[in-house]
């Protein structure tokens, strides 16, 4: 037996405090840094958000804390884990938002960057923040030009003179996909035909592949027929026709990534050498929509251009890409950022290529990637750029011709009033409105608990409400489970308490908590968080009715909580339980399948063949036929039928039936 010093519990739970306490604990100690890949490795990523508004709401946070829970579950189980963020910088939305504020669009998109990490940050979330990355960046731009010059060397970028889609209020081209029944997807706007010279890449080259690829993932299945019908293969008399059209990617906006291309009379359209890379984004440049391209009025982009071939001088293109060519391979750059910081050992691999080769190879593919499965664009274009990249042999073919192993959506998250969240309705509710009045466990179980993952669901300020009772009763639950300075353990603190002193506790309650961790982690794996937390819920009733207070049980709940509320979790480990280490480097509780099985049966009771009542008995039990007989005999509902008649036989049939022969 040993014992451990337990520190006084506060009276009350203060949510503020205590979060803020662990965040800046994590940060401090580095706890969510990636690890060096081991030999099961779990990359997990969110679809990065565009940082196009002053503030996340609750619905954009759905699948972050989804993919938190999934995170912290894996690391506990023993995986290095990747979980990264970063941000879609570039772009309509964020330009729109810039027009409209009349900031430019590299201000307001910071201050909007700032604001979207500081909410994620108080949600808890587990990223680790040396990964994070900024398409708007030099850094990072550099590289989305370096695989534009990649495909145009191999044949597939290409420019030409072509009917387009052209959105009036925004004054831009817009690709196939960004069209919605002839209208404008951002703004809703009539698009009407123009003949523009615009760049494009082959995407057709690959439209079998994109088709045959999708039986080897795990997609939810609307997703793969959006992905078929979009590529649209019919075969006729003529032979195989496609509806999908090469991707136009050339914009005539601002706030975008320069495409890396110079006009010479002489050679035509030539790639800028790599070693003038980034192209950088002007800055002298009125960024309001005039029908060209803003670049087109810089004084400073044309400055001393000449042509790579025969040094005559030449013009930039004066158009950006598409910002989903930015998001057509980010997920390739992160398990590179600042790699080995200290390390000089391997070189600034970064001067050389988009992504360390080794690195890339031992973490991708992606193996759970969550986000909006109705952006049927971003996932064929990612989808086409992995393609391309494996056949240059810029990916490992170990690793895969697919890029994203598992996709899951969640699905949209309405107003309280049941309408989609929008200012237009005044329903958005945002982290900001919930956590300093609840926290930010509360939020993240509400959001878990809500519903299934990918279904849609509305907001309700009762059901928030229900989630911190359920948190305040956990906290009585472990506060209460203590008294005095001491309290006495059955195991090292490093032990598994799963496998002791399991018969000195009841029966029942040992089955429950073993049922209970089968189920959490089989529904975690399978984003059936709401079934998850259901789970625990009744485990914390079975915890209070039977007034448990032994360590080894009290230590297995709090860790299955951990993902779902990671603040109060790493408080009641550390502070209450009085445990050395914490709580999300601990290990997942394992079970015992010989206790998994319902322990209780039901018997039914017959008095000459008709049945008379029914018992609810412990399974061991089972084996004392008197003890059987007599809990049958004093049920008041078999009773009734036996008075003053002898029984002539009684017939058992173990955990099925007893017949009393009258």
């Amino acid at each position: 037996m040993t014992s451990v010093r337990i520190c006084k519990v506060m009276d009350k739970y203060d949510h503020t405090k205590v979060e803020k306490k662990w965040q800046e604990r994590w940060e401090k100690d580095g706890v969510y840094q990636t690890p060096e890949v081991g030999k099961k490795k779990r990359y997990i990523l969110d679809m990065f958000p565009y940082p196009s508004g002053a503030s996340m709401h609750v619905g954009h946070l759905e699948g972050y804390v989804g993919t938190d829970i999934l995170s912290r579950y894996f690391r506990m189980k023993g995986y290095s884990v990747l979980h990264p963020m970063g941000w879609d910088a570039f772009g309509l939305p964020a330009e729109n938002y810039a027009i409209k504020t009349g900031i430019h669009p590299d201000k307001s998109t910071h201050e909007n960057i700032k604001t979207f990490k500081r909410q994620l940050e108080t949600s808890g979330m587990s990223y680790d923040w040396d990964k994070e990355i900024d398409t708007s960046s030099p850094e990072f731009y550099k590289w989305t030009q370096w695989i534009f010059i990649q495909l145009f060397k191999a044949g597939l970028a290409y420019k030409k003179k072509s009917p387009v889609n052209w959105c009036p209020k925004d004054e831009t081209v817009l690709a196939n996909e960004q069209v919605v029944e002839g209208k404008c997807e951002r703004c809703d706007t009539e698009v009407i035909q123009k003949d523009m010279d615009q760049w494009f890449f082959k995407i057709t080259a690959y439209a079998d592949r994109l088709i045959s690829g999708l039986e080897k993932i795990d997609w939810p299945e609307d997703v793969k027929i959006q992905q078929k019908n979009w590529i649209g293969r019919e075969k006729g008399k003529k032979g195989v026709t496609y509806h999908i059209h090469d991707w136009l990617i050339s914009r005539q906006r601002y706030w975008g990534c320069p495409i890396p291309m110079v006009y010479c009379e002489d050679d035509g359209w030539q790639p800028v050498p790599d070693t003038e890379l980034p192209v950088k984004l002007p800055s002298d440049v009125d960024f309001l929509p005039h029908g060209e391209s803003p670049i087109a009025r810089s004084k400073t982009f044309q400055k001393d251009v000449v042509c790579p071939i025969c040094g005559k001088q030449a013009k930039r293109e004066v158009d950006t890409m598409d910002t989903y060519v930015d998001s057509s391979w980010y997920f390739l750059r992160y398990p590179s950022v600042n790699l080995n910081p200290k390390s000089e050992e391997k070189g600034n691999w970064k001067l050389e290529n988009p992504w360390d080769p080794e690195v890339t190879k031992a973490w991708l593919p992606v193996d759970d990637y969550v986000g909006g499965g109705h952006v049927v664009q971003h996932l064929l274009f990612a989808r086409f750029f992995w393609k391309f990249l494996f056949d240059q042999g810029l990916i490992d073919k170990s690793v895969g011709d697919e890029p994203f192993l598992k996709l899951r959506a969640p699905g949209w998250i309405l107003g309280p009033d049941s309408r989609k969240m929008s200012k237009r309705w005044g329903n958005i509710v945002t982290p900001d409105d919930i956590i300093p009045k609840f926290g930010a466990d509360t939020l993240r179980v509400y959001e878990m608990f809500m519903g299934p993952f990918d279904v849609m669901k509305p907001w309700s300020v009762t059901g928030v409400e229900g989630a911190s009772r359920f948190l305040g009763r956990v906290w009585r639950l472990f506060e209460s489970s203590h008294s005095g300075d001491r309290l006495e353990r059955t195991m090292e603190s490093h032990q598994d308490p799963t496998t002791s002193a399991k018969a000195s506790f009841q029966d029942d309650v040992l089955s429950k908590l073993h049922q209970t961790i089968k189920k959490v982690g089989e529904d975690i794996e399978n984003y059936k968080f709401n079934t998850a937390i259901s789970s625990l819920m009744e485990l914390v009733n079975v915890f209070v009715e039977y007034k448990i207070s032994n360590i080894e049980y009290l230590s297995i709940l709090a860790r299955l909580l951990a993902p779902f509320a990671p603040h109060m979790m790493e408080e009641i480990w550390v502070e209450v339980l009085g445990m050395p280490f914490g709580i999300h480097k601990a290990p997942w509780p394992s079970y015992d399948p010989k206790l998994i099985v319902q322990n209780e049966v039901t018997v039914v009771v017959q008095v000459n063949g008709k049945v008379r009542g029914q018992l609810i008995i412990n399974s061991e039990k089972l084996k004392i036929e008197e003890e059987v007989v007599k809990l049958a005999k004093s049920d008041p509902n078999v009773t009734k039928w036996l008075e003053g008649i002898t029984i002539k036989k009684t017939i058992f049939i173990s955990g099925k039936v007893i017949n009393f022969v009258v």
